[in-house]
């Protein structure tokens, strides 16, 4: 019965997360950079909370203002700063 209802929770949790990052879409945010980065990107985390991807390899403890794209695995070019979402798991 006890792993029944953790394993609800982490159902809803994971349910409530994805709504919400499906609901960032579209936006722009002020993100600070975090020390983790991959081929072209550089993981960053905005002031509610929200782990995004931005394009390029930058420095840690940086400011940027993001726009956040719905593809997660997108790392998206251009002039201005954009983001994709971040796998959390």
């Amino acid at each position: 019965m006890i792993h029944e209802r953790a394993r609800t929770l982490r159902r809803l949790g994971q349910n409530k997360a994805g709504e919400f990052r499906a609901s960032q879409t579209g936006a722009t945010l002020r993100a600070l950079t975090l020390a983790r980065t991959g081929y072209n990107w550089t993981e960053a985390l905005t002031g509610n909370y929200l782990k995004v991807r931005i394009s390029g390899k930058l420095p840690a403890n940086e400011w940027h203002e993001v726009y956040v794209d719905a593809n997660p695995e997108a790392v998206v070019p251009g002039p201005q700063m954009n983001a994709s979402l971040g796998n959390e798991g």
